[in-house]
């Protein structure tokens, strides 16, 4: 009789930010470290904009925020001030919302305190915690 062996690899451990092509990252940039639940029905995605020509300028791991999840999300962002981080909502044509300027993580680096919920039905938000 024959032994059958059946071996699982399970990789664990973070995301490792990775810069999408054709994505404008400057040469000086920080990583912010924060959770986000979506309790909505809609994948969900984070994109940081400079503000005064909505050019992207970073980026967020994983790109795509799942439905019905809790995820730890890593944002790559430039150090000054100049930019700021909107929501989009996969999915719904048009849905990009302003979440908060770069002003507010201007002494954030690494993880914060800060938990985002996206709520049920893509209708709201809410930032529970401390900004840095």
């Amino acid at each position: 009789m024959g032994l059958a062996v059946c071996v699982i690899v399970v990789a664990c451990g973070e995301a490792v930010p990775t810069q999408p092509a054709g994505i404008e990252v400057p040469q000086v940039s920080r990583q912010i470290i924060f959770t986000v639940e979506n309790s909505s029905d809609s994948p969900a995605r984070f994109v940081p904009k400079r503000s005064v020509d909505d050019a992207q300028v970073g980026f967020a791991t994983p790109d795509v925020v799942p439905p019905r999840s809790r995820i730890v999300v890593t944002l790559t962002v430039p150090t000054h001030e100049g930019w700021a981080l909107y929501l989009e909502r996969l999915g719904v044509p048009g849905q990009s919302e302003l979440l908060m300027y770069g002003g507010e993580f201007r002494d954030c680096s690494g993880e914060v305190p800060l938990v985002i919920s996206l709520e049920e039905g893509g209708s709201g938000m809410s930032l529970n915690g401390n900004m840095c």
